[in-house]
């Protein structure tokens, strides 16, 4: 059989841990709960019914929990200030550094080894709120520019890139994919500018 012992410290790590973690403060009252919020979903953005379930309960750990952790100062500010917290979150900076060796990536070593061109990096996949302004802005720029996009995509959100990048008549943008770290170092190291894009309902 399997026992859940007394504990004092309950730690709710971001949004999807909101659900259960309601029901573990109702029934085994924790003396202190601290939510990350990795990400900050304000009830006025537009979501899907997942989504605005999700944010529902984390709205009400946020207003129970005893300490909060959030990525940078005007979340910060931003949720004291809409939640009425009596105590300021704690900044904590998630910055990811990668230690793997570069490993080369066969199929567009080529293509970054050109050097008549600025090459510009996304590594934040093909969610379509963060790529499509990205995509959007390559068609200012001109050829004398490559856009890179690195990570996950729905086939429904490459078909809506794809669509977007033929009707802007554009040749220079690359849909790399899911890459292990060390060849995102490759690329990294490859390109001259890097884009970190959120919403700016979102930051």
């Amino acid at each position: 059989k399997a026992y859940i012992t007394e504990f004092d410290i309950l730690f709710i790590d971001n949004l999807e841990a909101c659900t259960i973690g309601l029901l573990i403060m109702k029934f085994l009252k924790p003396s202190k709960v601290i939510l990350d919020s990795r990400e900050l979903y304000l009830k006025e953005e537009p979501k899907s019914w997942k989504m605005r379930i999700l944010t529902f309960f984390e709205r009400r750990v946020i207003k129970k929990a005893d300490i909060h952790i959030c990525a940078n100062k005007y979340r910060a500010e931003l949720m004291s200030r809409i939640y009425n917290l009596k105590k300021m979150p704690i900044v904590f900076e998630n910055v990811r550094i990668i230690n793997e060796v570069p490993e080369v990536d066969k199929q567009y070593s080529l293509q970054l080894e050109k050097n008549d061109v600025t090459r510009i990096i996304s590594t934040g996949g093909l969610f379509l709120n963060r790529a499509l302004p990205i995509v959007n802005a390559m068609s200012e720029l001109g050829e004398g520019y490559e856009l890179y996009i690195l990570g996950r995509g729905s086939d429904f959100e490459i078909n809506e890139m794809k669509k977007t990048i033929n009707s802007l008549k554009l040749n220079n943008i690359f849909f790399i994919g899911p890459k292990k770290r060390s060849i995102m170092r490759y690329f990294i190291q490859k390109c001259d500018i890097g884009i970190v894009y959120y919403s700016g309902k979102n930051v």
